[in-house]
């Protein structure tokens, strides 16, 4: 990581996607300096198009046509993102236990050291 080198920890919450492409797990990861409120980004685990494999997906917005995604974070600072996601998700992978019971509605902070499960009340009382 070059441009975000400042980033502090990550916060993860699972939830159950449902529509159409609903296949499971979808997860919200937002990256942050500091206070749980001072972010830089929030990317999104889901399925893409008609990918049935959820992946991380960076936010878009409608272009100026109305007609068009854009990425958010296009270029260097997109790919800056993705690695700080993909890092953050190593770490909480290696470290979650699949007997700890399922991860749909539960929350995580996770550092480089140290993961630490946010209940809601906490999640509503730092932001």
């Amino acid at each position: 990581m070059g441009l975000f080198n400042g980033i502090s920890h990550a916060i993860i919450r699972f939830n159950i996607a449902s529509g159409i492409q609903a296949t499971g797990i979808y997860a919200m990861m937002t990256l942050c300096f500091g206070k749980d409120t001072d972010a830089i980004a929030q990317v999104l685990y889901r399925t893409s198009g008609r990918n049935k494999t959820p992946m991380w997906v960076l936010p878009t917005r409608l272009s100026s046509d109305n007609q068009t995604r854009c990425p958010v974070f296009a270029g260097r600072v997109g790919e800056e993102v993705l690695v700080s996601v993909g890092s953050f998700a190593d770490i909480f992978k290696r470290h979650y236990k699949e007997s700890d019971g399922p991860k749909v509605g539960r929350s995580w902070r996770i550092s480089q050291n140290v993961i630490v499960e946010i209940t809601e009340q906490e999640a509503t009382t730092k932001s």
